[in-house]
């Protein structure tokens, strides 16, 4: 039987092949506040952009330096503006390519302090897209916060010339300055926090926006308060510094949105505003060109960024995450009205581009129609599954069980058999590229534990590329927690992880009997496969096995 939510998928695609359906206008979608001008959905404006020769020199010699210049809209009057160029890694290029811009319409960008607004905004971004060939990502992740409480810019689209060169469609975004505070906030006119490459709350952050000088006093105790060993403690501190209710919307879209490169999942692309009204930081979003890349990425995966993997280590914390995802799935991530607003900007933007260009347009479009699909149909299968009890030990000593084939091998085959020696056993043959295996899912409570059990080869011929070649055991979740990995002809062998830790809360963790090979066969002892609880070893201080999270 057909699920409802695989109907509503074939109405998307067909949308998406028909043209789609337009938003009303004003609407940002999610019923957040009418749009400015600029933010309209499916008006792309036309920007002409011009530096004097000096001011490309000057971006060639340094992309972060502003230097001033002149935007017209259509055939509306040029405006001054200082303009700087943005991107980091795949979205960097020069300003003889197809560069990003940061275009500033504040006090310094007019003759003597005039401050001369773009549709009443100070600041705006141009963005390249080149990691988003579709140019609908961050439209759809802003929408997709706002509607569920957490601000986020606005977005749209633009077509520019610059210096008589037309580099074509942009994404328009809306920046963190004071016009957006005054719409998201009671009171505008807190702290914007930058990170710099690769920082969290507990290193430097610089002030983007807000009251100059001060001793960061609230960064530092947020700082504390994510290091507090005592759960209890912890939590009350967070409440007092953090929006914590706003915080578990932002890291739920961020999961269920499948943003990669964000905060949560990448300790990346966020900005942390101190509200007056509140004295409390609100995370707000960012960077949000590449998203649902993976459809079935885990509702509850382990937390890069330090507050989030903090929070998730209290308890009452977990239980109110897991309620709120549910809540966002059904109430925002609806496939029908993101099908909508997905289809609502590809009609006007495919009439911009090149017939290859808008081929390319509208295969994105279905593509990520597609993951839409994907990925509620699989949080509505994941968030049916009851939560996993702890796992139970005797003696330090638990059984695993519930093992599941994943990526069977084309050409080869992934059975359970009882071997001649009558062993039952979970076994891979491996196809000609085989990276296969059988996984089990486990909630294991605070402390230190390895895994364990048999494992036979015969004929396993390695692959003639990546890592890990033949068969082992090992943790999802920890690199380093890997058995010693058995090639050709192997008899049955006792193998095991070393210890890993566990720490703060109980972690779901996954753990695989692996084979990634050309040829052959691995069997791994199903009876034997367990988990053993290892005492703390009192000298093992400065060697510790690696923490889980």
């Amino acid at each position: 039987m057909v699920r409802p939510v695989q109907w509503i998928c074939l109405a998307a695609l067909l949308l998406c092949a028909a043209g789609g359906m337009g938003w009303g206008a004003g609407s940002e979608g999610g019923g957040s506040p009418a749009a400015a001008p600029p933010f309209v959905p499916g008006r792309v404006l036309r920007l002409e952009l011009t530096l004097p020769s000096e001011g490309v020199e000057k971006l060639r010699a340094n992309r972060r330096q502003n230097v001033r210049g002149m935007l017209r809209e259509g055939s509306g009057v040029a405006l001054p503006v200082q303009v700087h160029l943005k991107g980091t890694r795949g979205s960097l290029r020069g300003i003889d390519d197809k560069p990003s811009f940061t275009l500033d319409f504040g006090p310094s960008s007019g003759e003597a302090g005039a401050s001369v607004l773009f549709h009443g905004l100070r600041k705006v971004h141009l963005n390249n897209s080149v990691e988003d060939p579709g140019y609908l990502n961050e439209a759809l992740g802003a929408a997709l916060f706002r509607s569920a409480g957490v601000p986020s810019p606005l977005v749209g689209h633009a077509w520019v010339r610059f210096n008589g060169r037309d580099l074509g469609l942009f994404v328009l975004k809306e920046g963190f300055a004071e016009e957006f505070l005054e719409r998201s906030f009671t009171q505008a006119g807190g702290v914007i926090y930058e990170p710099g490459t690769g920082h969290d709350v507990d290193e430097p952050l610089a002030r983007r926006f807000g009251p100059k000088g001060g001793e960061d006093l609230e960064l530092r105790t947020l700082a504390e308060a994510v290091r507090e060993p005592n759960l209890r403690v912890r939590g009350t501190q967070l409440q007092k510094v953090l929006d914590v209710d706003r915080f578990l919307s932002f890291a739920a879209i961020e999961v269920i949105a499948g943003h990669r490169d964000g905060y949560c999942l990448a300790k990346n692309n966020f900005r942390l505003y101190l509200d007056p009204g509140s004295h409390r930081f609100v995370f707000l979003p960012t960077g949000m060109d590449q998203l649902l890349g993976n459809p079935e990425a885990r509702w509850r995966p382990e937390m890069a960024g330090v507050v989030a993997r903090s929070m998730m280590e209290l308890p009452e914390v977990r239980s109110r995450y897991r309620a709120r995802v549910g809540e966002l799935v059904t109430n925002v991530f609806d496939v029908a009205r993101l099908t909508a607003e997905v289809t609502g900007w590809l009609d006007p933007l495919r009439k911009e581009l090149s017939p290859e260009a808008g081929a390319t347009l509208e295969a994105e479009g279905k593509s990520l129609l597609e993951r839409i699909c994907l990925r509620r149909a699989y949080l509505d299968q994941q968030l049916a599954i009851p939560d996993l009890r702890a796992l139970m030990f005797t003696n330090g000593v638990a059984s695993v069980a519930g093992w599941a084939p994943v990526d069977p091998p084309a050409g080869g085959s992934m059975t359970r058999e009882r071997s001649p020696d009558g062993v039952g056993v979970l076994q891979i043959t491996a196809g000609p590229r085989t990276a296969a295996s059988w996984r089990s899912t486990l909630l294991l409570e605070p402390g230190r534990y390895r895994f364990e059990g048999r494992v036979r080869t015969t004929g396993v011929q390695p692959l003639p590329f990546g890592k890990r070649q033949g068969a082992c055991l090992r943790l999802a979740e920890n690199p380093s927690a890997i058995s010693p990995v058995l090639l050709a002809e192997t008899p049955w062998r006792s193998v095991a992880t070393p210890p890993f830790v566990i720490q703060g809360a109980p972690t779901e963790i996954e753990v695989l009997c692996e084979l990634r090979a050309s040829a052959g066969t691995a069997s791994f002892d199903a009876a034997s496969l367990r988990l053993i609880q290892i005492p703390p070893d009192p000298e093992d201080h400065g060697g510790k096995p690696p923490p889980l999270r």
